[in-house]
């Protein structure tokens, strides 16, 4: 799952690209698109959705700047052509350095390094392509994984802006990052007691860092327990990454056991924003998520409004008992 919202929170007030990244192009257009016959892989589409490339040079990842797709086809059909004659000089039938249905989404500031996907695979990794160097190295196992640790770069302080948009790299934070994704990684087990010694040491080393990988984890660890409990890791995190995660929880989890845990562990965020989350969880499929979320509104003292208490109003004429019951106390909470 790429999930192009939270690599743009991440963005936000860390990067001057924010301020020059173009719209999106629309999926409709995007489908029809072709690289040497082939048609765009899914997250290829939903990467050009989210922005068409950038204007200026301001870079995404140490080095490379978002390529808009005109372009990235344009760079694609002249690396192609030079790896065929290439090719043709060294008397081999097979393209030197560049293959059929590559695209670049990525590019060095003179383009001549290269982050590729290849059109051919329906979920492709992410090459890089050195002119220099006829053989590709995988920089990413796929376009999500490569969102993730954009993520988790910028987000962790690896990544700094200069003020020239190019990137500083903080080997100080990235080898503490390494450290945070070793952690990560034993969530992911099968044995309970393994993934319970796991948590202890994340909850020792909890930073910001880790938020990406605990909302990962939240939705991709095969455990039921695992995932309730990256939620309650992700909110004692605290601050905005984290809270803006636990939004995204309580919106899109699959769980119902998930998002009523991100529902409660809301509690203690009294923001704007987490009011108007908790208010929009009052229409969950799950009466036990509407019932957490009203209780957690009981919190909001400071950010609750008129539209808030409207809402809570609404749904307390057509809520079964137990919504109802939560409610009540909520509203009668909010109106000491």
């Amino acid at each position: 799952m790429m999930d192009t919202d939270r690599l743009d929170e991440a963005l936000q007030g860390r990067s001057p690209l924010t301020n020059s990244l173009r719209p999106g192009r629309d999926r409709g257009g995007l489908v029809a698109v072709r690289v040497d016959g082939y048609g765009l892989p899914e997250p290829v589409v939903e990467w050009f959705a989210w922005h068409d490339g950038a204007d200026g040079a301001d870079e995404l990842v140490p080095g490379g700047r978002p390529l808009a797709l005109d372009h990235a086809v344009a760079i694609a059909a002249a690396r192609r052509g030079a790896a065929d004659r290439v090719a043709r000089d060294a008397g081999i039938d097979a393209p030197i350095g560049w293959q059929d249905g590559w695209l670049p989404l990525l590019t060095s500031q003179q383009e001549e390094r290269c982050w590729v996907v290849d059109c051919g695979r329906a979920d492709p990794s992410v090459l890089l392509v050195d002119v220099e160097d006829p053989d590709p190295a995988t920089a990413h196992e796929s376009v999500a994984a490569m969102v993730e640790a954009i993520i988790v770069a910028w987000t962790s302080g690896e990544w700094t802006a200069r003020d020239d948009g190019r990137i500083r790299v903080d080997p100080d934070q990235r080898g503490e990052q390494a450290v945070d994704s070793t952690l990560l990684d034993g969530l992911y087990a099968t044995d309970e007691d393994e993934v319970y010694d796991t948590t202890l040491a994340i909850e020792a080393k909890l930073n910001p860092g880790l938020v990406s990988g605990l909302r990962r984890a939240v939705v991709e660890a095969p455990l039921p327990w695992t995932r309730t409990r990256a939620v309650e890791l992700l909110a004692r995190i605290g601050g905005r990454d984290a809270e803006a995660a636990l939004h995204d929880v309580l919106a899109t989890a699959p769980d119902t056991g998930v998002r009523e845990t991100a529902a409660a562990f809301l509690d203690p965020y009294d923001t704007p924003a987490t009011a108007d989350a908790l208010v929009g969880a009052l229409d969950d499929p799950a009466s036990a998520v509407r019932a957490k979320a009203a209780y957690s509104l009981a919190g909001m003292a400071s950010s609750i409004t008129a539209v808030h208490l409207e809402a809570l109003e609404a749904h307390r004429a057509s809520a079964d008992p137990e919504v109802a019951k939560a409610i009540d106390y909520t509203l009668g909470a909010l109106r000491r």
